[in-house]
């Protein structure tokens, strides 16, 4: 993965080929930071007991801590399960929390943010929670998965308005057109990702399957495409699925913090 710019540089040099050193300076321009979480062997096999992590760490499935004043999120009257809950510092200065039903309904998933110094305490389901079809295992979320985090930058991401504009700054390099460098520099992107399988992703970009999932934000709403930024992605990874092998992500709005989710499945 790039932890700085200067690992772009020599990644675009090791990698081979003209094109790669030329577009270095535009790829490294564009790098965002970002943190990304990977499981913790074994919590991600079944059958594998995992005990309680500590309050306040990160980890996927289990029970969420939460303040004294937390109010558990509804929609249509039903609570949302908690997907997982992650330490996003140095990023921001807070610890998500985010739950989810049905994404593409109204009030679908809820981002909680808490003070990480603040008190909490591990909270219990109330009943009736569930899950969206689009969770195709629910019984992974009933379990704890701790993970850990990697600090690093990421690159723009297909499908986004970020990543047609740096391919037309990148094509408009070549020295003659080539149909596959867009292909080349999804092999290179994926250079930013951690050893290791990552199942969360906090900051950096926003990606789509086909157009910008910050344009559908835009239709729902409001706001500017360039108004919206990624804030998380619980992505599908081992035994846990989300659709067709799919993401659930979450956008947020710079003007007034609003929040947009939906899942993409390839």
């Amino acid at each position: 993965m790039f932890t700085h710019t200067e690992g772009i540089y020599a990644a675009a040099k090791n990698f081979g080929g003209d094109s790669l050193q030329a577009w270095a300076d535009d790829i490294a321009q564009s790098a965002k930071p970002a943190l990304w979480f990977t499981l913790l062997d074994p919590a991600g096999v079944e059958d594998v007991p995992t005990t309680e992590p500590p309050v306040g760490s990160s980890y996927v499935g289990g029970r969420p801590d939460a303040t004294a004043d937390f109010v558990w999120p509804t929609q249509d009257e039903k609570p949302l399960t908690f997907l997982f809950q992650v330490d996003a510092r140095p990023l921001f200065p807070y610890r998500l929390a985010v739950f989810a039903g049905e994404p593409n309904e109204p009030g679908g998933h809820h981002v909680a943010y808490f003070d990480p110094e603040a008190p909490t305490e591990r909270r219990d389901y109330p009943a009736n929670t569930f899950l969206s079809e689009w969770f195709m295992d629910p019984e992974f979320f009933e379990r704890y998965h701790p993970v850990i985090p990697h600090q690093g930058l990421d690159i723009p991401r297909w499908s986004s308005e970020a990543h047609d504009q740096l391919m037309d700054i990148l094509q408009a390099r070549l020295p003659e057109e080539d149909d596959e460098f867009e292909d080349l520099y999804e092999d290179f992107r994926l250079m930013a990702e951690p050893d290791g399988e990552a199942i969360i992703r906090v900051g950096g970009y926003h990606a789509g399957i086909g157009f910008d999932s910050a344009a559908d934000a835009v239709d729902k709403l409001g706001g500017a495409v360039s108004d919206w930024r990624h804030l998380v992605t619980l992505d599908s990874t081992r035994d846990m699925c989300i659709g067709d092998a799919g993401y659930f992500q979450v956008l947020r709005r710079d003007l007034d913090g609003a929040t947009f989710a939906g899942t993409e499945s390839s």
